[in-house]
Order: structure tokens, then sequence, then C-alpha cells
């Protein structure tokens, strides 16, 4: 793999890319089959969530803003195996860099996590600068509701 980023001066990850945070993890795997399931794994989720968005926009027009939204189970549980690996990942390593830690705690967050593999699989795929800058939500000729279901997000 390539040669993780150095940390910036200011000790945080927050000015990284989500697919440099996933490649630095990557880099913890202790090896290249584990890191392989992993990515596997990944991007198993990354299709049951793109799928249920569209699913789910397609059968519904309109959701009551208060409702509390609950992941699919095959969703659910391949976010919580994702989840559990990073968990186990950042309980077993003993020398971990001031950059590890930092994304490692980063990765606390479902939705960083979520983030993080949508951004790594839209690189693998050979992602163009403009798909890219829709990910972020820089695009000005996409509505509120299109931008926020572009991120993979329900409403």
């Amino acid at each position: 793999m390539d040669k993780p980023p150095q940390l910036p001066e200011t000790n945080q990850t927050e000015k990284l890319p989500s697919k440099t945070k996933f490649k630095v993890l990557l880099d913890l795997f202790g090896s290249e089959k584990a890191r392989e399931n992993f990515i596997s794994l990944c991007k198993e989720y990354n299709i049951e969530r793109t799928r249920q968005v569209i699913l789910q926009d397609t059968v519904e027009n309109y959701r009551p803003t208060k409702s509390i939204d609950y992941s699919p189970p095959k969703r659910a549980e391949l976010h919580n195996n994702i989840m559990e690996i990073i968990a186990k990942l950042a309980v077993q390593l003993k020398k971990v860099t001031p950059l590890q830690k930092s994304v490692l705690r980063d990765f606390h967050s479902r939705e960083n996590v979520a983030e993080a593999i949508k951004a790594f699989i839209l690189a693998e795929q050979g992602a163009t600068g403009a798909e890219e800058e829709l990910s972020k939500g820089e695009s000005k000729n996409m509505s509120d509701v299109a931008h926020f279901h572009s991120l993979g997000k329900e409403h």
C-alpha cells in the first residue's frame, strides 16, 4: 500500500479526505488477505446502502420528519460487522501512530465510517473530480433532497 500521509500540524484528521482516512485504516490490517476481506465487506455494505435508498425513494414520496429511521436488517448487520472490526483493530494494536489513533477515534462514528467507505469505493472505481464534488455536496445544481440521497442517507 501507499505510505500513509503525515499527520497535519494541528494533530487532527478533520482536514484529511475520507478516502485518505480509510487508507490509513487499511494500513492497520496485518495481512493482505484481511485487508481484502474488509474491503469486500465494505463494498457489500455500500451496495446494500445504495440499493436501499433507491428502493425507499421509489416506494415512499413522503415521510414524516419525526419518524425514526431503522436500517434494514442486512445493511445493519453489515455495518455492525464493519464497526466491530474497527473496534477490535483499535483495541488490539500496540504501536499506533498519532495519525492512526486520530483516524480510529474519528471512526467511532458510524456516519464517518459510512462516508469514508463511500469515498474509498468511488475512488477505487475511478470517480472523476465532478463525482467527488457531488459526494461532498459542492454541486449547486442539486436540490437538498437529491444531495442527501446522493450521500446514501435517508430523510
